[in-house]
C-alpha cells in the first residue's frame, strides 16, 4: 500500500462521494488516523455487557 497526500484523499472522496461504492469515504477520512477510545464501563455495569474479544486478540487482528 502508498501513502497518500491527505489533500488528494479529500479531493478523491468529495469527486466520488456520488458512487454507490466510493474508493474512499469523508467519513473514514474523519476517523482514519484519529486515536480512539472506547469506555464500556456503563453498558458492564449497566446491562452485563461482557466482551467476546480480549485486548491482545484484538490488537492482534489489527496487525493483520
Amino acid at each position: 500500500m502508498r501513502d497518500v497526500p491527505l489533500w488528494l484523499a479529500r479531493l478523491v472522496a468529495g469527486a466520488t462521494s456520488w458512487m454507490k461504492h466510493p474508493p474512499v469515504t469523508r467519513t473514514a477520512l474523519a476517523l482514519v488516523g484519529h486515536e480512539v477510545t472506547v469506555d464500556d464501563t456503563k453498558a458492564r455495569r449497566d446491562l452485563g455487557y461482557r466482551g467476546t474479544t480480549t485486548i491482545d486478540a484484538g490488537l492482534a487482528q489489527m496487525k493483520n
